[in-house]
């Protein structure tokens, strides 16, 4: 039934659905729920796709479903008719925190702290997977009112960087990755990380400080060097952007029918 409904355009069934495998049901059989989930998130409504990223996080909490949660979330980032929305707003609430004034880390950076202390069982994310996550942010024009989750999320990660020199080296990797494209579009995002660092140093609400300088300029000088090394690549070897991958995460195939 849940199947179903995970396929069919009525947003009343779909939010039943997202209810249903966010509990005991997505935690005693969470490759089923994935896929309903990832077949509701292919719908793409609106009004659905807030429950579905709410739905992410709660599911998120049980660390033994956490690689492949994040494999579907990278999914959703990659693919073309998911990208800005369903990947979009469900990458965002893994990448900040929650809710919005809570301290702390957001889940994917605490997710790299117990990695690299070596917890039993801790997922750590992939570098590769957090690069397809921040370039679907910063290929976000502008958020519906406000401040952009793009810049909410800069933020969020070079102020982690500044106070946990642990998570310096995956945050400055993740930025440089995901801005290092061919094309018209490198520039593009080159720039728009440039500005929304730049608003970190010194922005509304948020006061000029000398470190927070300092790190902004070490993350530019990064920057300057990754794109005089593409200019200096010949054509032939110069890596291009992932295209989409199949709607299907690799090695978990649909087998269930009821």
């Amino acid at each position: 039934m849940l199947l179903a409904w995970s396929r069919r355009s009525q947003p009343h069934l779909q939010k039943a659905v997202v209810e249903v495998c966010t509990g005991a049901f997505g935690r005693r059989h969470t490759a089923k729920a994935l896929r309903r989930l990832r077949n509701v998130a292919a719908q793409g409504h609106p009004d659905v796709i807030d429950t579905l990223r709410e739905a992410v996080r709660v599911l998120w909490e049980d660390a033994t479903v956490r690689q492949m949660l994040f494999g579907y979330v990278v999914d959703w980032c990659k693919s073309d008719t998911t990208s800005q929305t369903v990947g979009h707003r469900t990458f965002t609430a893994l990448a900040l925190d929650f809710p919005p004034d809570a301290a702390g880390l957001p889940p994917l950076l605490q997710a790299v702290i117990e990695g690299n202390a070596d917890e039993e069982d801790a997922f750590r994310p992939t570098v590769q997977g957090l690069v397809t996550g921040w370039r679907t942010l910063l290929r976000q024009a502008a958020g519906p009112t406000g401040e952009r989750d793009l810049d909410k999320a800069v933020f969020t990660w070079l102020d982690a960087a500044l106070e946990h020199h642990e998570l310096k080296y995956v945050v400055f990797d993740s930025l440089r990755q995901a801005v290092n494209v061919s094309g018209t579009e490198g520039p593009i995002l080159r720039e728009t990380l440039r500005t929304s660092a730049q608003w970190w140093v010194q922005g509304q609400d948020r006061p000029y400080a000398v470190e927070k300088e300092d790190l902004k300029r070490e993350l530019s000088a990064l920057l300057d060097q990754d794109l005089i090394a593409r200019r200096n690549q010949p054509l032939a070897s110069q890596p291009s952007t992932p295209g989409a991958p199949s709607d299907e995460p690799q090695g978990d195939a649909e087998v269930d029918a009821a």
